[in-house]
Order: structure tokens, then C-alpha cells, then sequence
């Protein structure tokens, strides 16, 4: 019979031992296989797992705390917004003072608007999830105009109100990261990654491994803890766990996560 006084040995209670995080190590985490391409504009989910160290997006949704994510979203690139009376216009403040990852080209310059309103035009044009948010493209769709009305303010016309509009710019793995301008002309997004997001692509062997390391200009710096992140490609599920059990990776998450019947081995 279980009670509430119940112990299980297979149960861990969360311990809050933040206060004693250090910045430092290195994260092992695994890819179940290799990208088909580095575009973040376009759909396939071995991509949308690594994106997520490099980018940064106009919302963010809060982490967990010895808890699951509740969902609630925070800013990211978007500072602050509110909505107007009538639900139809949303306002963003920009954050200041972010930079783009000092990697060639781009070279750690400051972020502008214009970076912002070209990440939602790529998006227009040719972003697989344009059909879901650019009215242009889909009349069912929220957003029908999305500008900067001076250097610290966007502005949102939508189509009716719509409350979880700020949930959809906020989904990480699927919608509009934020893209440097020069995307598409100096920079090829194809095959490299440079954003503003906690952590810069050090290396990528194809079909062999994914390096990364703290981005040192990253707007928020109480994290990453983590100086950097090691991700090994590694297709078969029996070799991911036999890494685990070695210590080799830290964790088997995402597509990569370990079966039932192999948790409490």
C-alpha cells in the first residue's frame, strides 16, 4: 500500500543545491543522428535539438525549478511587450546590448532591429512554419504585419487577438530564432550556426559530433553554468545507454531518451 510517508529507492526527492552551482565542466549530452543541414528556418528535428545552444528567440519560456516547466513566458530578445486595449496590436521593447557570437563573419557586433524584422521576413518568405503565424501566407493565420517603428520597438498587427501569441514566438524548437541580416548574403546558415544564444558552435564534424562552448557575451550572465557542451552522434539506442552506464554522456534526453524498461536497470 503506498502512504505519503512512503519511501521508494527508485524515487529521488529534488535537493535545492543551487547555491552551490560553480560555473565550469563540461555538459555530455548525445544526437540520436546527424542534421540534414544547419537552417534553423526549416523543419527536421535532429536540427531542432542542437539550434536551441546557438539562437535566442523574441520570448523565452521559464525553466523549471525542481519542477517541470509551468509554460509561463518570460522575454528573451524581447525585453517587454504589452498589448493594446483591443488585443490586435502587440508591442515589444528590444533588449539592449546584445551581441552576436564573436565567430567569423559576423564577428561579435551588437545586435539591431533590423536583425529582428529580418528574422520574421526570412521567416515570411520561406520559414516552414510560416503557415502557422504569417497571415500572408495562410489567411487563418495570426500576424499580419510585424515591423519596428523606431531602434528599441516592434510592433505586431494581428489578424484578432490572439493571448498565446507571445507562447508562439516563444517555441524554441520550431519558430523564428532570431538571424543576423547577413544571413542568405556573407553568412551561410546552411552549414555553420552564429546567433546570441548561451553557447557558440566550436565544431561540427558531420555524422561524428557536435562541440560547443559558452558564449562569454551572452546578454544574461548568470548562465550557462556549463563551459561547454559535448554532443557525440550516436545512432544506436544499445550504444547511447552503453555510454550512459560508462559515464561517458550525462543524460539521455530528447529523441534520445532512455526506455522504460532501462530506467530502473
Amino acid at each position: 500500500k503506498s502512504t505519503p510517508e512512503a519511501k521508494n529507492e527508485f524515487i529521488t526527492e529534488p535537493n535545492d543545491n543551487l547555491k552551490q552551482a560553480k560555473r565550469g565542466g563540461t555538459l555530455r549530452l548525445n544526437h540520436f543522428q546527424d542534421v540534414q543541414g544547419l537552417d534553423p528556418g526549416f523543419a527536421n528535428v535532429p536540427n531542432e535539438t542542437v539550434k536551441i545552444y546557438a539562437y535566442s528567440w523574441l520570448f523565452a519560456y521559464e525553466a523549471g525549478y525542481k519542477e517541470p516547466s509551468q509554460n509561463k513566458v518570460i522575454g528573451d530578445i524581447g525585453e517587454s511587450w504589452e498589448f493594446s486595449p483591443d488585443g490586435l496590436t502587440l508591442t515589444v521593447k528590444f533588449r539592449q546590448g546584445v551581441k552576436w557570437h564573436n565567430r567569423p563573419p559576423i564577428n561579435g557586433r551588437a545586435m539591431d532591429i533590423e536583425d529582428v524584422v529580418f528574422s520574421y521576413n526570412r521567416l515570411a518568405e520561406k520559414g516552414a512554419p510560416k503557415g502557422d503565424i504569417v497571415n500572408a501566407a495562410n489567411p487563418n493565420a495570426p500576424v499580419l504585419s510585424f515591423t519596428a517603428t523606431d531602434k528599441n520597438t516592434i510592433v505586431v498587427k494581428l489578424k484578432e487577438p490572439t493571448s498565446y501569441i507571445t507562447a508562439i514566438f516563444a517555441y524554441a524548437t520550431g519558430v523564428m530564432p532570431m538571424l543576423t541580416k547577413e544571413t542568405d548574403s556573407t553568412f551561410d546558415i546552411r552549414g555553420d550556426q552564429t546567433g546570441t544564444g548561451p553557447f557558440m558552435l566550436d565544431k561540427y564534424a558531420p555524422s561524428v559530433s557536435f562541440s560547443y562552448k559558452r558564449n562569454p557575451d551572452y546578454y544574461n550572465k548568470d548562465v550557462p553554468y556549463a563551459d561547454a557542451v559535448d554532443m557525440p552522434i550516436v545512432s544506436e539506442y544499445a550504444a547511447r545507454l552503453s555510454e550512459l552506464k560508462a559515464g561517458n554522456i550525462h543524460a539521455l534526453w530528447g529523441q534520445s531518451r532512455a526506455r522504460a524498461e532501462d530506467i530502473l536497470v
